[in-house]
């Protein structure tokens, strides 16, 4: 397989660290540009690769097949629109766009143009998931009834950064959020309604910093939860089913190695320490309550992109569609709306806005 020529919009944590060193990490790709107001802080990481002020600058400049956005969540609508124009394969990091409306227009834009798109919603292979997705296979819980997933944080003191000052796109509700509520919709399907509290809870906050989501499904329930003032956390991840409950504590590694710079090469990569293993209660054969720990599936963000250059090299799926994606921003303009009217809200699935007539029929 060729290597797929990248380019990479934005060089903040997201471009840098989340995307780059797995990017490096795999003969499938090669970084081939960069776009940032910062060229020194690129040329410090990457001093082989072109820098350019813009997205128009680099289309204009680059023949990069693979376009990875990774800019604020306010830019990831217009750039990547301008990307899948200029007929290049798209990622966009979550969240991945601030409307629905916008999500459905870059879903035929690529469509149309015949270009992959995919959005980074990378916790999906996270180790717990992976592993909780074993322990489903195996029928060890039976039929999952309820799920609640949870990004406990200690922060008590609020940072001057874009996250945290008002704006679009800006408090956990858009950063966390898109990781809680695709964990779900990937588990429990399509919502039936959504409830929320948003709030912001620490003295001179700007922008969300706490949420309290409640999805109903037709046989199921998610409630979903983040804030910045938990000092003692709680499970990050229990799901109970009609036979037996898995229960998990601590976070995946993947991100910190990340941070560190340290991508799927790294011998410490997906490892994740016995004493975090997931407690599954179950009901035997017999009848009898069996408690156990069980082995943790390794951590497998690269997967993400291994999905991306199966779908631009061999025609595969993307690994992450837009439709799917979509439904996430849907869930969290639900999630807004429940807040400030203080209403249960009807979830309306974009998937059948976006679809065609026939499509319709088959969903």
């Amino acid at each position: 397989m060729t290597a797929i020529r990248t380019a990479i919009v934005g060089w903040g944590t997201s471009g840098a660290c989340f995307h780059a060193p797995i990017l490096a990490d795999l003969p499938e790709f090669e970084i081939a540009g960069v776009v940032s107001a910062r060229p020194e802080a690129v040329a410090a990481d990457l001093p082989e690769v072109a820098v350019h002020p813009t997205v128009e600058a680099l289309l204009a400049a680059s023949d990069v097949e693979l376009v990875v956005v990774a800019s604020r969540n306010h830019e990831h609508f217009p750039q990547a629109r301008a990307a899948l124009a200029a007929g290049r394969h798209v990622v966009v990091e979550k969240p991945f766009v601030l409307s629905s409306r916008e999500g459905l227009e870059l879903d035929r834009l690529a469509r149309a143009g015949g270009r992959m798109l995919a959005v980074y919603q990378v916790r999906r292979f996270d180790a717990d998931v992976l592993t909780l997705a074993r322990v489903i296979g195996e029928g060890a819980i039976g039929r999952p009834h309820t799920l609640i997933a949870r990004y406990d944080r200690w922060r008590p003191q609020v940072r001057d950064r874009w996250r945290e000052r008002p704006g679009p796109g800006a408090g956990i509700l858009w950063d966390l959020g898109p990781h809680l509520v695709d964990r779900a919709l990937t588990l429990l399907g399509v919502p039936l309604t959504v409830s929320a509290r948003l709030a912001t809870m620490r003295p001179g906050a700007g922008a969300v910093d706490h949420f309290h989501l409640v999805l109903g499904f037709e046989h199921a329930t998610a409630i979903l939860h983040a804030d910045c003032l938990t000092l003692g956390p709680g499970p990050s991840l229990e799901v109970h089913g009609d036979r037996g409950s898995f229960v998990k504590y601590g976070l995946d590694g993947q991100e910190a190695l990340l941070r560190e710079r340290r991508g799927p090469a790294d011998p410490a990569w997906g490892r994740e320490d016995d004493a975090l293993r997931a407690r599954l209660t179950r009901l035997a054969e017999d009848g009898r309550v069996i408690e156990e720990t069980v082995p943790t599936e390794p951590g497998a963000y690269q997967r993400f992109y291994l999905g991306v250059a199966e779908a631009i090299r061999r025609g595969g799926a993307s690994p992450v569609d837009a439709i799917a994606a979509t439904r996430v921003v849907r869930v969290l303009e639900a999630a807004e709306v429940a807040d400030r009217e203080g209403r249960v809200v009807a979830f309306a699935d974009p998937a059948l806005e976006g679809a065609t007539e026939d499509e319709k029929v088959s969903k």
